[in-house]
């Protein structure tokens, strides 16, 4: 049709490879803009003028954030003031991840009661969050099955109800306000796992050793051969709190200060990591410093292989 208008038309066979090539070469270009992006903005941040708590307070309350170096000062501000540090640096940076590991750690803080803000709103979130970690974690070593906590939850987040004084809301509003990534499918479990994994930084390993099977009167039941008991046959895990997120919690809680992650560029090579206990003001021993340096160390490697 084009061709009986007098236009010319002219038919280009890419090949296959030639495309790839070219997705490469945009896969590639995307990866070091964004290597750019993430060191200006680590370097923003590192490196911008530590500003006291009241200019934080009126800047946020004054919305004067319009300029890029005022943002770096916040947020230098507010890791400092999150996570109990005196300075900021590329691991925390990285284990920080732009919110992920406040997000992280506040979760757990409420899965302990604590409620971040006053309203009633923010009371439900904390509520949800506190009554989801109380479901998964019923047995020992937080080990749960698709059997038994997966269909409890979905079950609560559907229909269940959640109170506060004479206040109530529907759970699913906010289950999903809390923890938006949250999809339930085919496999609970599945759902489960990764709730733990990206909101609680928690790690999980598939359990082998499957609970008994009961009878009526909770007695474990005997197999055909009469020499053992029948055990569940479905998958299990348990889930442990990652090193790096309970020491970051810890200085979140005040239970620690952290002077610093990454001292200088030799420290940072040889990874160092210095770490000071707030609770003991009485002199330490030799011994406990090589403890404290030892804990140090691994937690040091520990943030890199977790962000590797």
């Amino acid at each position: 049709m084009f061709e009986q208008n007098g236009y010319k038309i002219e038919y280009l066979n890419e090949s296959r490879t030639g495309k790839n090539s070219h997705q490469k070469q945009g896969a590639k270009a995307n990866e070091a803009g964004a290597a750019i992006e993430k060191e200006e903005r680590y370097a923003g941040i590192i490196n911008a003028e530590l500003i006291a708590e009241e200019v934080a307070i009126q800047r946020r309350a004054d919305g004067d954030v319009n300029t890029q170096q005022r943002k770096f000062e916040l947020e230098n501000y507010e890791l400092r003031k999150f996570y109990n540090t005196e300075k900021v640096d590329t691991l925390l940076l990285d284990f920080d991840h732009s919110g992920r590991g406040r997000k992280q750690v506040r979760n757990h803080m409420m899965s302990r009661g604590d409620v971040y803000g006053t309203s009633l709103k923010d009371q439900f979130n904390a509520l949800t969050v506190k009554t989801f970690f109380e479901m998964v974690s019923t047995r020992d070593d937080f080990k749960f099955t698709s059997e038994d906590q997966g269909a409890e939850i979905k079950a609560w987040v559907e229909t269940g109800i959640l109170e506060i004084g004479e206040h109530q809301e529907l759970v699913k509003d906010y289950f999903f306000r809390v923890f938006p990534n949250a999809r339930f499918g085919n496999s609970t479990l599945t759902t489960l796992k990764d709730i733990l994994d990206a909101e609680f930084g928690m790690t999980l390993k598939a359990c082998n050793d499957q609970p008994y099977k009961r009878d009526d009167k909770k007695q474990k039941i005997k197999n055909k051969s009469g020499k053992g008991y029948q055990r569940h046959c479905h998958r299990a895990f348990i889930a442990t709190m990652h090193e790096v997120v309970e020491f970051f919690l810890a200085a979140h809680a005040g239970k620690i200060t952290v002077l610093s992650l990454t001292e200088s560029p030799s420290e940072r090579e040889n990874g160092k990591c210095e770490v000071v206990d707030v609770g003991l003001p009485r002199k330490t021993s030799d011994q406990e410093l090589r403890e404290a340096k030892a804990k140090s160390d691994s937690i040091d490697q520990a943030i890199k292989a977790l962000v590797a």
